[in-house]
């Protein structure tokens, strides 16, 4: 494949199969294939098509698709700048780069790191080349002083906008700079650090040099950090930065995101920040031990107008909560936790008391909590609130609540529905049957249904009695027509909207299986733990839904045999089939992706420049832009981590894609289109 100068691909000059045969057709052929080539296909009217289909593909694979044509270059160079990051691991790969992306009209990378010096010869070249395309800057070297910083920051790079430091920049004896002289950097947006050396350093020159950084950073939404194990060593860094926000002179107006459980905070560091008044969006922290109450509503109070999402961890003797989640008219309303009315999810650990304040955030979507004392957090309803001259439940879409040592009862159950009568999502613990009746109807439109740890029976599940359960299931009768005629009561399959069933019970077998799950008229996904289920269940379920289930977990099930899970792969064609007990301990959603083979999109592909390739006095390589790349497996990445200090790479490894014609990625956009139509 010969490339142009812009690397576009000359569709003349593209590898032919198939253009010959024996009764000499090879002129008909070529003319038909570049009638199809020059014809638009008709799905390239959809906007962004390519882009979309591109960011399906690895940052290596993008990068062979810019060879196609001038459309595809430009289309790629999109996708490629919030995919690839290019990795310098010294000055001669810089050098390989600027030598390889000389002359390229279009600019296919904006997120670079470095791990050398920065005041390196090669670097100073290539920051006068390509400074204004930096989007995104990951400084990794060791020894960054204030002088280079600054002349990388502010002029160096014009457009930065997200800018990662693994260590904090430090004055230079020999050239110390009066930062307060210094004009703030407006354009950086986002700010990720490392965890800040305070043993060797000491906590109070850390948060002066965190403090001066943050002065020149005046526009900043997001504060984060890379992660950190060691909770020792997460809350003296949360300490160290929620220091050095309060102090007076840093002022981040902007700032509206903190990456960063802040633990360990006291009633004088909320009371600093209550100062500051931040708009903060989302915020997680844990609280100290002896922390007043009054500091915890203050800082609420602050940020009231802007907080959609909090997440809170109460120390084990915080009980004084009465002025901000006790509820009663006589309180002013800056007094109450109902001037979060823009609050949409919220998650409490370690919670003590009653959720009776959630009536008065009408906003809320989304509640979370662990408790110990689960039959007096949930009230037996709310006093409805008016609106629009009408009255109106509350909203409330989904509910999980972990009460490990509590059994759900029937009048708590009762609480919830009604609370939230229009509840969709609800996770609960140790779920007997007598509660599955009170779901199945007091909340008839749940969508998604996870219990976990739970005592129900076959009866629940069911609605047929348990003695009839046994018998067909030793029997082997697993006939349609008579699960109905032996039905007594409501069962699973009486949620019309159910989609997501997750159960793990130790007492439920094939009963549960063959006679609820398997009539479930929605079901989509579904999760099933229990010793007790066998090959005859999972077969039953598979021949009665193979056409709507979409995934079936069967991790927990530990008598299914390689001929089930043989069975079930081949009736659910097409269908993910989680059945590998290693996979137990993933995330089910990272288990679902990783099946169904959909790429990390929320994740970029690190390329480190090769620094061997070609000489050093050819200004022109063989293949430009896309052969100079050296991808880093992940074993490789964990063996040299410490000394690179390179984060966890993506560990998707998709087939290569090589795209030869643009003919041959037409099934691609068929999928892509069905895929938006669904």
């Amino acid at each position: 494949m010969s490339s142009t100068s812009d690397n576009g691909c000359d569709f003349a000059t593209l590898e032919e199969e198939g253009l010959s045969d024996e009764t000499g057709n090879e002129v008909a052929t070529r003319e038909e294939d570049n009638k199809c080539v020059d014809s638009l296909h008709p799905l390239t009217n959809i906007p962004s098509i390519i882009q979309h289909v591109l960011t399906y593909l690895t940052a290596d694979e993008v990068e062979t698709c810019r060879l196609v044509c001038r459309e595809w270059n430009t289309e790629a160079c999109v996708v490629l700048r919030t995919k690839r990051v290019v990795a310098f691991m010294d000055g001669d790969a810089v050098g390989v780069y600027i030598n390889a992306m000389e002359g390229t009209p279009y600019n296919p990378h904006a997120q670079f790191e470095v791990c050398m010096e920065l005041k390196n010869e090669k670097l100073l070249e290539f920051w006068n080349a390509f400074g204004p395309e930096v989007i995104s800057l990951d400084i990794r070297s060791s020894a960054v002083t204030w002088p280079d910083f600054l002349d990388v920051i502010e002029n160096r790079t014009p457009n930065l906008e997200r800018l990662s430091l693994r260590f904090l920049p430090r004055q230079d004896p020999r050239a110390k700079i009066e930062l307060d002289l210094r004009n703030p950097f407006t354009n950086v947006t986002q700010l990720r650090l490392a965890s800040m050396p305070l043993s060797v350093q000491g906590t109070n020159g850390v948060v002066e040099r965190l403090a001066d950084l943050l002065k020149l950073l005046p526009n900043l939404q997001v504060i984060g950090f890379l992660r950190i194990k060691s909770p020792g060593m997460q809350a003296r860094v949360s300490q160290t930065l929620v220091e050095a926000i309060g102090k007076p002179e840093v002022n981040l107006g902007s700032l509206t995101y903190i990456k960063l459980c802040l633990l360990g905070l006291t009633s004088d560091q909320l009371d600093a920040l209550a100062l500051k008044s931040l708009p903060l969006e989302r915020l997680e922290m844990t609280l100290a031990e002896g922390m007043r109450a009054s500091s915890l509503k203050n800082f609420l109070v602050s940020i009231r107008k802007t907080l959609t999402d909090l997440k809170i961890t109460f120390p084990e003797k915080f009980t004084n909560m009465q002025t901000f989640l006790n509820l009663n008219d006589s309180m002013r309303p800056d007094e109450s936790v109902q001037v979060l009315s823009n609050l949409k999810s919220l998650t409490m650990n370690k919670f003590k008391g009653s959720i009776y304040f959630a009536y008065k955030l009408p906003n809320l979507t989304k509640l979370i909590y662990t408790t110990d004392t689960l039959r007096n957090s949930i009230p037996m309803g709310f006093r409805r609130r008016p609106y629009g001259g009408h009255i109106e439940d509350h909203n409330l879409q989904a509910l999980t609540v972990t009460a490990l040592s509590c059994l759900p009862d029937t009048s708590t159950l009762n609480g919830i529905s009604l609370c939230f009568p229009y509840l969709k999502s609800l996770t609960m613990h140790n779920m007997d049957d007598d509660g599955l009746g009170v779901i199945y109807r007091g909340l008839p439109l749940l969508s998604e249904l996870i219990l976990d740890s739970s005592t129900c029976t076959d009866q629940g599940l069911t609605g047929v009695p348990t003695e009839i359960c046994i018998d067909m299931v030793e029997t082997d009768i697993f006939t349609v027509a008579k699960v109905e005629l032996y039905r007594q009561d409501l069962f699973i399959g009486s949620l019309p909207s159910l989609r997501t069933f997750s159960v793990t019970a130790p007492n439920i077998s094939d009963a549960a299986v063959a006679f609820g799950m398997a009539w479930c008229k929605n079901l989509q996904e579904l999760r099933i733990g229990s010793p007790l289920v066998t090959d005859k269940g999972i077969i039953f379920l598979a021949n009665r839904l193979y056409q709507d289930l979409n995934l079936l977990d069967l991790t927990k099930c530990s008598n299914i045999t390689e001929e089930g899970k043989f069975y079930a792969h081949e009736k659910l064609i097409g269908k993910v089939i989680v059945a590998e007990p290693e996979e137990e301990e993933a995330d089910e959603m990272e288990i679902s992706r990783r099946k169904m083979k959909i790429p990390k999109l929320e994740y970029t592909d690190r390329g480190v420049v090769k620094t061997k390739q070609g000489t050093s006095s050819s200004s022109r390589m063989a293949s430009p832009d896309i052969n100079f790349f050296e991808e880093i497996d992940t074993e490789h990445v964990h063996h040299l981590a410490h000394q690179l200090h390179l984060a966890d790479h993506n560990p998707d490894v998709n087939p290569l894609v090589r795209v030869h014609a643009y003919r041959r990625f037409e099934n691609h956009l068929q999928q892509v289109y069905h895929y938006q139509q669904d």
